[in-house]
């Protein structure tokens, strides 16, 4: 093979890898605090993301997503016991995946299946998983018929996803319902990262 054939070969290669790549999306870029935050004060200081310390406190996130994604969040709970929410949608439906809930008996789970919260449904993952003070990295994965979550790595709901049982608990709710949203309750969290990775579909930004 000549050079010139080689180049362009590795040219053409290149170009492929490149395509098959998809392009994340940083979910935290584009938010208007006056039309998106649905209940308590949400902040940025500097480039981090302070979530309102209030019961139910939820960001409607402008962007629906495709039919399977990625979503990366990087965040820290600097004080109290309670949880942070991602609220992700699977088949067109809006449900939510709760982090480390609950001072007594602390459990995280997919909310709702079959219409039963997180402790009393097959997802529940029991006992505390985020140490206050240290940034944790939380990684959903959404298919066709799967979810998965881990935090650091390590697996909190592996679960053979009927997209048709789950639910929003009304009390989550956001004007959007195809859209993601992101919540916190009563605890003080701060978010360094929240980015989304497309995998089969199209998302798109709804402002």
């Amino acid at each position: 093979m000549s050079r010139l054939a080689g180049a362009l070969l590795a040219a053409i290669l290149a170009g492929v890898q490149e395509a098959k790549t998809p392009e994340k999306v940083d979910l935290l870029q584009g938010l208007d605090f006056k039309k998106d935050a649905v209940l308590g004060k949400w902040a940025f200081e500097e480039k981090v993301l302070v979530a309102p310390t209030v019961r139910f406190g939820r960001l409607q996130l402008p962007y629906r997503p495709p039919e399977e994604y990625d979503v990366r969040l990087v965040a820290e709970r600097k004080a109290g016991a309670d949880s942070i929410v991602l609220g992700l949608v699977g088949k067109g439906r809006q449900f939510a995946v709760v982090i480390d809930a609950f001072a007594k008996d602390p459990s995280s789970g997919v909310d709702r299946v079959d219409g039963k919260a997180f402790p009393d449904n097959e997802t529940k993952h029991p006992g505390r998983v985020v140490e206050n003070g240290k940034k944790v990295e939380i990684r959903v994965s959404v298919r066709k018929d799967r979810l998965t979550v881990t935090l650091v790595g390590k697996p909190l709901v592996d679960w053979k996803a009927d997209w048709s049982r789950v639910s929003l608990f009304e009390d989550w709710a956001v004007p959007d319902t195809g859209a993601l949203f992101l919540g916190a309750w009563t605890a003080p969290w701060h978010v360094h990262a929240l980015e989304l990775t497309p995998i089969t579909g199209e998302g798109r930004r709804t402002r």
